[in-house]
């Protein structure tokens, strides 16, 4: 793709971020509320520093973070595999082969324990999140199916979106966040090398910036460490593009071919000698596609990770959905 066009691409993710970043700016900050709230940090600063100042103890009782624990609990204790039922009596077989690559699938990638923090994370902020993809780096050929939860406030979704499923949504995108030598070796095609771009009202800290320390108490990550981060947007987009059909009339597969594909597809159609039925009207359907801009610099654009299916990569989950107030 032309450096003008990515460059397009790039305004385009960054407006589209900035946007969503205002869009959701009372969420956030009642989300890092229910947080602090869930690991116990219930006083407001100037309240601490009233109490101190009086010399009055500040002590917190927790009530919030036994009731998570225990809805986490339920959900973990009640897990289910998945599970394929075959439609027909011939189905079994495959029903079989399903159910055991699901189960190697989510032992590899750990991903019940994945999916119960994105539990966890939706009953906390009301929001978490599935990422489902394919990673090349191992299997060059085919892949490896990869599943992780992602950090609820670095995920963003087309704020004209109402549907759970997200199949209404033009866009989505995930921010994450690389030191500067780990973009250097991951994307050595960047042209003009690695800057430290700021956003207005994207924080590097997130979910992770939380943890808990051994006397008890709870802090965020240094801003200073945050701030020498280099932001990784990944974003996935919806566009309507027009195919041809091309139906095998004796298994009935429909195999949708582009203006470019045309040629070929003839050659097809004629080496079949009439098994193959050429569908001269033209259908428009939904393709997901992909790029990711790394410190102001977009990336070569590409189909959606998981090629023909018209679904975004990330799966949600939403302990409270009220769309018009987010």
């Amino acid at each position: 793709m032309a450096t003008v066009e990515l460059d397009l691409i790039a305004t385009r993710v960054h407006r589209d971020l900035q946007e969503c970043i205002i869009h959701y700016s009372k969420w956030t900050t009642e989300a890092r509320l229910d947080y602090d709230y869930r690991l116990g940090k219930q006083w407001t600063d100037e309240t601490l520093a009233t109490l101190d100042f009086e010399g009055r103890p500040h002590l917190t009782i927790n009530r919030i973070k036994p009731v998570v624990r225990l809805l986490s609990g339920i959900e973990r204790q009640g897990r289910i595999n998945i599970k394929y039922q075959p439609v027909q009596s011939t189905d079994q077989a495959i029903a079989d082969i399903y159910n055991f690559i699901s189960s190697v699938v989510m032992e590899k990638n750990d991903g019940y324990f994945e999916c119960s923090q994105a539990f966890e994370d939706g009953i906390i902020c009301g929001k978490g999140y599935l990422y489902i993809g394919i990673d090349f780096s191992q299997n060059l050929l085919k892949g490896d199916i990869k599943i992780f939860s992602l950090d609820p406030f670095h995920v963003y979704i087309d704020p004209m979106s109402r549907r759970y499923d997200l199949s209404d949504a033009n866009y989505i995108m995930r921010v994450s966040w690389l030191r500067p030598k780990e973009v250097e070796d991951m994307y050595p095609e960047l042209k003009d090398g690695i800057s430290v771009t700021t956003i207005p009202g994207l924080d590097p800290g997130g979910q992770s910036a939380y943890w808990e320390s051994s006397d008890g108490y709870e802090h965020r990550t240094s801003d200073q460490n945050m701030m020498r981060l280099v932001p990784v947007i990944e974003y996935w987009y919806r566009e309507w593009e027009r195919f041809d059909a091309l139906i095998d009339t004796t298994s009935g597969q429909i195999a949708y071919i582009s203006s470019e594909q045309k040629a070929q597809a003839r050659i097809m159609v004629a080496e079949s000698q009439g098994r193959i039925q050429w569908i001269k009207r033209e259908i428009t359907r939904p393709v997901i596609r992909s790029v990711t801009v790394v410190g102001g610099q977009a990336i070569e654009e590409t189909l959606s990770p998981l090629g023909d299916l018209d679904i975004y990569p990330i799966i949600p989950f939403y302990g409270e959905l009220v769309p018009a107030a987010d």
